[in-house]
């Protein structure tokens, strides 16, 4: 039933104006009043509960980008509930937030002050700009907050924590303020209003995923507020293009998840001229507040008095026709507006006393003729960035190296999973690319590992299978199910990143290698981003194997210890996102030294242990002739032998000594040649002969990394008999470790399984 809105007597507004929107619209902003007078109406707690935290609201507008369709609905909600509103939004946080902690957007950049540039970046609003490096530097670029800087420089490390809860201090005072405003408004002597109040976030996706920490602080404003019995309610909204801004959709779906309350909204086509005001608007704001920060508070822009509205047209004096256009397609970034701010203030000395549309277009004229004169020279260079400092690398090469009619513009070579533009990935996901391996990039398969048969058919079945037998697994439990996931467990250097790298060749699928590094962060929510981005990139990039190394570190058992609740926090969203990857084409392996120290929901999400042991002998002989097959050998040296002689020696201590003979051979040769004494020049062999002694002065240098008393040695054993294939038949002992029988030490004693 559609309400539509009239007056009564007195003003009594019956039905809701929200009846006078496109019909397109009507159902979510129904849905918007709803959830707003739901919240109102809810019953407050008063001091009974200490902390509490209610759910937000949050618009989300899905095929338009700008403010101004959301401050709109959020009005129109506002007048059915005669309820008053604070808006605010990126940009004007930015600005107001940024002055009060003495950030400044020409000579003290912060993260704050950059909070609107980084959440038009996120949305698609902010102008592309081509990545010349293929990685984040170019665009939006923030200096390290003060927090940070106090961090790092060790003069102020003592400092640090107090310069870090003055600047939380200075901006909960801030934002108070701004959420005050509206009593303030009223006028000092007024009472205290009966009347709800909405505060209004716009921008709310980008603000919480670049700095959540003034979302919290709003919330914990507005829920204090509530508690001490106003009738307040924070709403929040976001404003992109779904099918394009895929860093904005994914952190909506992950505020949906953790608990927020999101209403999508497809704006009607009569809007659309609002996202063009909404970026012309945007960057004058920023043309004018970059040229307070460069000149100081006596900078006097009188845009705004010589811009005209007419309808949905932004106009100017007819001298200046191409200005609206220009500013209206995109948001630029800091670095645009800061180029053009200095040629208006700058390029005709001396200084102005106020800047006028006038000055504006002649700075935007200079950029225009410098534009013309890059793209002469190489026409891969595209506006609205025109320089051969953001042209792709593939265009710049032939731009340096070929003649004009061979120029390629805007192409990228290596069309790859790592080669999409800047915008397909966000600033957390593009930090773990540099673990992304191509597939065709490796060259390790299961014939180069030597482990036993039965291993490699484990893992064989797990990864590859389907793709040999897929007629197999299109009907039954094949069809719907499947392992997730695999660990290989076992002393070190066995080779358990080589099998993955294997599992990664025979399945085609590229590997991202994942360490506990590149995960952890310190500052407090960004180790769940970076779990969530980790994923992101499997559901992208798939067929894909995640490949965790040192698992033990990121995943191991969390425990109630004062200080481990961000452990806690990660390895919980990790099993989250871990949760939903039945319906991925991924597949996560784990490898760790230490599995007896990792987290139990951990080992049951891994049902396939994989033990990746010590070689035996026969094993150590094919490693040794895998290891040496393009090396000579004397006719003193015999691999068998060699085998016996190198007892509890791993896969990689094995490469290690062949390594260190191969140096000893080449380091020989050297004082061959200097203690040569004969006719002529001495002349190198030309390969180098490995003999007995360079294999037993490799030994005396290179040395078992296992021994048999390692009380990890004995973890992994206990591990294993818990945990690893039942079906093996194991010797039985008595007592703990490895010292109830004196005897001589060999690696079939010293491997977790032993033979039987």
């Amino acid at each position: 039933m559609r309400l539509d809105a009239r007056r009564g007597p007195e003003g009594v507004i019956y039905g809701s104006p929200i009846g006078n929107r496109a019909e397109v619209e009507y159902e979510a902003c129904m849905e918007l009043l709803a959830a707003v007078r739901a919240e109102l109406m809810a019953e407050n707690p008063g001091s009974r509960l200490r902390e509490l935290q209610r759910p937000v609201t949050v618009l989300s507008v899905l095929n338009r980008k700008g403010r101004s369709v959301a401050v709109g609905v959020v009005n129109d909600v506002a007048t059915d509930l005669r309820a008053d509103v604070v808006h605010l939004d990126a940009a004007t946080l930015a600005d107001l937030l940024g002055r009060h902690l003495g950030q400044n957007l020409h000579w003290s950049r912060g993260q704050v002050s950059m909070l609107g540039y980084a959440a038009a970046e996120m949305n698609g609003r902010l102008a592309s700009r081509a990545d010349a490096e293929g990685d984040a530097e170019v665009g939006v670029h923030v200096t390290l907050p003060p927090r940070l800087r106090s961090l790092l420089s060790s003069k102020e490390s003592a400092s640090g924590a107090f310069d870090g809860r003055w600047e939380d201090l200075k901006l909960m005072q801030a934002l108070q303020s701004l959420v005050a405003s509206v009593d303030a408004k009223r006028g000092a002597g007024a009472a205290q209003p009966d009347r709800p109040l909405i505060v209004h976030v716009h921008d709310y996706v980008e603000i919480s995923s670049l700095h959540e920490g003034i979302i919290l602080k709003l919330r914990h404003i507005v829920d204090r507020m509530w508690q001490k019995g106003r009738k307040v309610v924070l709403v929040g909204s976001s404003s992109g293009d779904i099918n394009k801004s895929v860093q904005w959709r994914e952190q909506l779906v992950d505020l949906g998840r953790d608990g927020s309350h999101i209403v999508p909204l497809q704006a009607s086509e009569a809007t659309e001229w609002m996202e063009r005001s909404d970026n012309f608007y945007e960057n004058i704001t920023n043309i004018k507040n970059m040229l307070q920060a460069m000149l100081g508070s006596s900078a006097n822009a009188v845009f705004d008095a010589q811009i005209q509205r007419e309808g949905d047209t932004i106009l100017g004096e007819e001298n200046y026709a191409g200005l609206a256009g220009t500013l209206s397609q995109n948001v630029y970034d800091a670095q645009w507006v800061y180029r053009l701010v200095a040629l208006m203030t700058g390029s005709r000395p001396p200084r102005f006393e106020s800047f006028t549309l006038a000055n504006l277009q002649y700075a935007l004229d200079i950029m225009v003729d410098r534009n013309t004169h890059w793209a002469s020279i190489n026409p891969a260079v595209r506006p609205p960035y025109f320089s051969p400092l953001f042209t792709p690398r593939a265009s710049m090469s032939s731009f340096m190296s070929s003649s004009p009619d061979e120029w390629s513009p805007g192409g990228v070579a290596g069309q790859g999973p790592s080669s999409g533009s800047a915008t397909d990935y966000d600033q957390h996901e593009k930090k773990l690319l540099s673990g992304l391996i191509n597939a065709k990039d490796i060259h390790t398969t299961f014939n180069d590992i030597i482990v036993p048969p039965e291993t490699k058919e484990s893992l064989i079945g797990l990864t590859s299978l389907s793709l040999v037998r897929p007629d197999a697994f299109s009907y039954g439990v094949l069809k719907t199910e499947r392992i997730p996931g695999c660990l290989l467990y076992g002393p070190p250097g066995t080779g358990k990143t080589l099998l993955a790298k294997a599992v990664a060749k025979e399945s085609g699928a590229n590997m991202l290698e994942v360490s506990a590094a590149s995960i952890n962060d310190m500052w407090l929510g960004q180790s769940e981003k970076n779990v969530r981005a980790l994923f992101s990139l499997a559901r992208k990039m798939a067929p894909m194997v995640i490949f965790l190394d040192e698992a033990d570190a990121l995943l191991g058992a969390r425990h109630n210890a004062p200080g481990r609740t961000a452990h806690r926090e990660t390895i919980t969203q990790f099993l989250r996102e871990w949760d939903g990857l039945s319906d991925m084409r991924a597949f996560i392996m784990v490898a760790t030294n230490r599995p007896f120290d990792l987290d139990e929901a951990v080992l049951r999400r891994l049902p396939r242990k994989i033990l990746v042991d010590l070689p035996l002998t026969k094993e150590r002989e094919s490693i040794l002739g895998v290891m040496l097959r393009e090396e000579t050998l004397g006719g003193d040296v015999d691999l068998a032998k060699l085998a016996v002689d190198t007892e509890l020696y791993s896969g990689s201590d094995l490469k290690n000594l062949c390594v260190s003979a191969a140096m000893e051979a080449v380091r020989e040769e050297v004082r061959l040649k200097e203690a040569w004494t004969g006719e002529g020049e001495f002349v190198f062999p030309e390969k180098r002969v490995l003999t007995r002694a360079h294999f037993e002065k490799g030994m005396r240098e290179i040395s078992a990394s296992i021994s048999e008393d390692m009380e990890s040695l004995k973890a992994i054993r206990k591990f294993d008999a818990q945990y690893g294939d039942a079906g093996r038949k194991r010797r039985v002992r008595r007592g703990m470790g490895f010292e109830v029988v004196v005897e001589k030490w060999g690696s079939g004693e010293a491997r977790v399984r032993q033979a039987v």
